[in-house]
């Protein structure tokens, strides 16, 4: 129906807008010398070496802010 598929569309649109502002924040990282580095690990005060995100995921996700271990956490205290 013509309602499903304009909630389609919008939340299409939407979710390109979350990735462009994510690839604008990594570009800053980059910036700053902070790319590949994990937010949350930094922010728990671990060094810029362990709070190195792997390259396997940076190349899978090249705008990730954080390891995949600090990731799971953030996505189970958002459930």
């Amino acid at each position: 129906t013509d309602n499903y598929e304009h909630d389609f569309a919008l939340r299409f649109v939407e979710n390109d807008q979350d990735v462009l502002e994510e690839i604008e924040a990594a570009l800053k990282r980059v910036e700053e010398g902070t790319y590949g580095q994990c937010e949350a690990c930094l922010v728990a005060g671990r060094s810029a070496t362990k709070a190195a995100i792997p390259k396997t995921r940076l190349k899978a996700i090249p705008y990730v802010r954080n390891c995949v271990d600090c990731e799971r956490k953030r996505e189970e205290l958002s459930i």
